[in-house]
């Protein structure tokens, strides 16, 4: 299991029920600074593995066991290149939303944004200073000498094409095609619905005899009769230029983006009037009077005579929809 924990990545490279093993290793990822993130998978492994504490040696000498900081970098130098990728599952294209977070040995790196250095060689930093490397001493891997000895053999091994390249497994395609596929008849029938929208709306315009005349308007007027309610009631908390709440009533379009969603003959479903009544908490207005049963009624019926959009509004909204789908689709 330990050796698992360590190189699964080496051992088992395509294999997914022993890789989650590294993710003893990815734990440690810090992509900020590649020397914290080797600092803890250091700590970690000698903690765990080795029964020792080697932190102490990170700047100087241990000042009570017997292990140098030369000795301190050989030991990170067996973590040096590893890097993590979180590679995708069978059945899932989104490693966002599940995937398999493992280790590899990757390319020495310059970093590049968020992207943390992958350092080729291991140095000494002097008082473990990342800015005082001695590069001209690099360092190979090797245990604390009172362990005991033990004649590493380090020599390179040959990995499937797949554990460089996990793009490759036959399954990625297969999910890559599915999920492709899916896209498409998702936006076609994003388009198809577009197109029977666009062609409904056409037959309304042909059909309507009133598109070139003013369409009928409310018989309530809103300045004169609606405006005075809510200044006298609603506008202490609810005025654009007060800036004192996110509902804002002082004007007959914010009403209809915030206060009132609903359309003609719907002011019952309207929040405005859902909180003037009670209905909806909390009340309002809040530190006076409800409102009587006669302006509230005013003002759902001034909702329920708003007059509709134009068919010409609607057409030209259907078929800027169709458009976008069909480039969708494309």
């Amino acid at each position: 299991m330990i050796v698992e924990m360590l190189a699964a990545d080496e051992l088992a490279p395509n294999d997914p029920e022993i890789l989650p093993a590294t993710g003893y290793l990815v734990r440690s990822r810090y992509i900020f600074n590649r020397n914290v993130w080797l600092q803890d998978a250091v700590d970690h492994a000698a903690s765990a593995f080795l029964g020792i504490t080697l932190k102490c040696a990170r700047c100087h000498d241990h000042k009570y066991d017997p292990i140098s900081q030369e000795e301190y970098y050989r030991f990170r130098a067996f973590f040096e290149p590893y890097d993590i990728r979180t590679d995708r599952v069978e059945g899932q294209t989104d490693t966002m939303k599940d995937g398999l977070p493992r280790t590899y040995d990757a390319e020495p790196r310059e970093p590049k944004g968020v992207v943390p250095a992958i350092f080729g060689q291991t140095f000494k930093l002097l008082g473990g200073d990342e800015n005082r490397p001695q590069k001209e001493h690099p360092l190979k891997p090797a245990v604390p000498s009172i362990l005991g000895r033990a004649d590493l053999v380090i020599r390179e091994i040959d990995l499937p094409l797949e554990a460089s390249y996990p793009a490759l497994r036959p399954f990625v395609a297969e999910d890559l095609l599915t999920q492709a596929r899916l896209e498409i008849e998702k936006a076609e029938k994003t388009w198809q619905e577009a197109r029977h929208t666009l062609k409904r709306d056409q037959r309304r315009v042909e059909s309507d005899q009133t598109t070139s005349e003013a369409r009928s308007v409310s018989d309530i007027d809103f300045e004169r009769q609606i405006l005075p309610i809510l200044e006298a009631s609603c506008l202490a908390c609810h005025d654009s230029r007060k800036g004192a709440s996110g509902l804002v009533l002082d004007h007959l379009g914010s009403i209809l983006e915030g206060g009132s969603k609903a359309g003609p003959g719907e002011s019952t479903e309207s929040p405005l009037i859902l909180y003037l009544k009670g209905e909806k908490q909390p009340r309002m207005p809040l530190d006076k009077a409800p409102l009587t049963e006669e302006q509230i009624s005013l003002i759902s019926s001034w909702i329920d005579r708003l007059p509709e959009e134009s068919p010409e509004v609607v057409l030209r909204r259907a078929r800027e929809a169709e458009t976008l789908a069909l480039k969708e689709l494309a």
